[in-house]
């Protein structure tokens, strides 16, 4: 996906959940090779998702709101947080971003 390196990056590298939390920002977007997330604040993200609930009938796809810690918990425990997806990992480690994608706006 093209949105790896869309917008300006959110610096990340090395940093742990509750860092990252700090520096995100409303519509920032969380992105990994064929899956985003776009936060909705401090403590929210909303995604798409295609098997929501496996198990219960009718959560088979659509769209969630979740907790912000839970969800980069989750991607932290298999994908390492970095500033681009052109740095280098260990071989068999997979990555994250987080990109802003929009330039702030002067309300006047």
């Amino acid at each position: 996906s093209s949105l790896v390196s869309y917008g300006a990056p959110v610096r990340i590298a090395g940093l742990k959940v509750d860092q990252i939390i700090k520096k995100v920002e409303p519509l920032d977007i969380i992105v990994r090779r064929g899956h985003v997330v776009v936060i909705l604040n401090k403590e929210q993200v909303i995604e798409s998702c295609l098997h929501c609930d496996k198990y219960k009938k009718g959560l088979q796809g659509g769209v969630r709101i979740r907790r912000l810690k839970e969800v980069l918990a989750e991607i932290m425990e298999q994908r390492i947080p970095v500033d681009s997806y052109e740095d280098k990992v260990e071989e068999g480690e997979k990555k994250f971003v987080i990109r802003r994608w929009y330039k702030q706006l002067k309300v006047e």
